[in-house]
């Protein structure tokens, strides 16, 4: 039975039979508790033992509890609460833009899921200790950056049909709000290219925007008209120039972009990659080297040097999809980034095809790196590593240039393909905020850990070297 009570909230009334089960659907009303209360006297009595709730069937401690069923849309991983363990920052919708109403407002929050804060050493949910607070903003995504260039992290949340949310980190675990960039886009994504600062990258109807903070202020310091609606931006140094360029996919089309000065141009060619994709990653896959784009549903593009251009290989093409992500992550420790592909004909359709392959190409000698960073920024967000691999020859990397979610964060390691080379002549860190790790004549095919105390070797875990 279906009613309301003296304070008009909704109401549903039912008998369940043992053994029976109750599905409870957000109806659009996802992040709003929903309570229960079952009868705990009488006939049909339950204790909380005897209930079992979601897939995992766990028992809440009385017959009286809430659930909330939660719309997350981003997750950034970091260690904000400096504790040595990375937590979670998830960012939820806003009831399909319910949540400015006066009846919603201030009951949807987003999660600071701190590791070790939780029952049994679990995540605990320090929102309201944060000091984030959500208000109308329906997120969209959210990540970190070393937006003043001081070495503190700041917290950036995007909203739909908003400018987005910044907030800096003021203690562990702890933000305060300060001024966001002013501007309402599709799409965004922090970029270091170049100038101590990194650029955040917002995609408007107008264009494609650079925005820099300045002095506690927002500059717009770029628009590219001709690259408009951009759904998704993907980095790397295609031309080892030792500055970040970009491929970006969106209504126009795909547009290869790349770095001069420190403001991004289209490549008018585009050097053998097709008009148009779904999803673009840049990859080193072969380790030769230098970075190739895997796209959907179009698959692999190797850089061909004799071309000088990108040149199709036919490996893991797909049928034709209307919305994709690509990732690039080495799973099993072999020195080859394995692809994790997910494709569905729509952005929010109910279902989505996803593709998880091991890469077994024959490739070059390698070296990862993991870095970490001071304690307000462990993940070293915004560092770069050059290295220097003799004749010229040098390959760049930037921590999180590797991480193309749309709407998350959190993957950090730095890849760097050797071609024929067992050892790197001199391996450059630049640290955010400042300062300098040097290292000469690092051996390659392993995985490096370099930290600001020191630096600490951590052999492959699983699988066997891919280099020739």
């Amino acid at each position: 039975m279906l009613g309301r009570d003296e304070n008009g909230r909704p109401y549903a009334d039912f008998t369940i039979a043992p053994g029976g089960e109750v599905v409870v659907a957000s109806n659009g009303l996802a992040d709003l508790p929903i309570q229960f209360e079952l009868d705990e006297s009488g006939p049909g009595a339950v204790t909380g033992d005897e209930i079992h709730v979601g897939s995992e069937g766990v028992s809440p401690e009385s017959p009286l509890f809430q659930i909330m069923l939660r719309d997350r849309h981003g997750i950034a991983f970091a260690d904000v609460a400096g504790n040595r363990e990375q937590d979670a920052f998830v960012v939820t919708g806003g009831l399909g833009g319910g949540i400015a109403s006066p009846l919603f407002l201030g009951a949807v929050r987003d999660q600071l899921l701190v590791a070790g804060a939780g029952p049994g050493g679990g995540y605990g949910d320090e929102i309201v200790a944060s000091g984030v607070v959500k208000g109308r903003c329906r997120g969209r995504s959210v990540s970190y950056a070393d937006a003043d260039g001081r070495g503190n992290l700041d917290l950036l949340t995007t909203c739909e049909g908003g400018p987005p949310q910044m907030y800096a980190q003021t203690l562990r675990g702890g933000f305060v709000g300060v001024v966001g960039p002013p501007v309402v886009g599709r799409a965004f994504r922090w970029a270091p290219l170049g100038g101590g600062r990194p650029t955040l990258l917002a995609s408007t109807r107008r264009g494609l925007e650079s925005w820099k903070l300045d002095r506690g202020g927002w500059d717009r310091v770029a628009t590219l008209r001709s690259v408009r609606e951009v759904e998704q931006i993907a980095l790397g140094d295609f031309d080892n120039s030792g500055a970040l360029d970009a491929v970006v996919t969106g209504a126009d089309g795909l547009t290869l972009l790349g770095n001069r000065g420190g403001r991004l141009r289209p490549v008018r060619s585009r050097l053998g990659l097709p008009g148009d994709a779904a999803a673009a990653s840049f990859v080193d896959y072969d380790n030769d080297g230098r970075l190739d784009v895997s796209l959907a549903p179009q698959g692999i593009y190797r850089w061909d040097r004799r071309r000088d251009r990108f040149r199709r290989t036919g490996a893991l093409t797909m049928r034709r999809t209307g919305y994709a992500i690509v990732q690039w992550m080495d799973y099993d420790n072999d020195g080859r980034r394995d692809p994790l592909i997910a494709a569905s004909a729509r952005e929010f359709s109910p279902s989505a095809h996803v593709i998880r392959k091991r890469n077994v190409t024959r490739a070059g000698h390698w070296l990862e790196i993991d870095l970490t960073g001071s304690s307000r920024n462990r993940e070293a967000i915004g560092a770069s590593v050059r290295a220097r691999l003799g004749r010229g020859r040098a390959v760049t990397q930037w921590v999180g240039q590797n991480d193309d979610s749309r709407h998350s964060q959190g993957h950090y390691r730095l890849y760097f393909g050797l071609g024929g080379k067992r050892v790197v002549r001199r391996l450059i860190v630049r640290w955010p905020g400042g300062g300098e790790t040097r290292l000469r004549r690092v051996r390659g095919d392993r995985i490096l850990r370099i930290s600001r105390a020191g630096r600490r070797i951590v052999p492959p875990r699983a699988g066997r070297s891919a280099a020739r």
